[in-house]
């Protein structure tokens, strides 16, 4: 599993590309998604968006940015 963090390096969730499994730990909750080859999540976070893709059966693309202000 491979640590997935926001733009200001905060964990986010955790990855496995070969299966697809995404987890996410709370202090509530947690959540298990599996994406399949080309799903992706979005993670919004305060003012932080986290978009984890998987690209391939060993790849996940993460792209990470601050939401404008409103």
């Amino acid at each position: 599993m491979e640590i997935v963090k926001d733009i200001d390096q905060h964990t986010v969730c955790t990855a496995d590309p070969f299966r697809g499994l995404i987890v996410r730990k709370t202090k509530r909750e947690n959540i298990m998604i599996y994406l399949p080859v080309g799903g992706e999540i979005t993670f919004t976070i305060e003012s932080n968006c986290t978009i984890v893709r998987r690209e391939g059966h060993s790849l996940m693309h993460v792209n990470r940015y601050h939401l404008p202000p409103d």
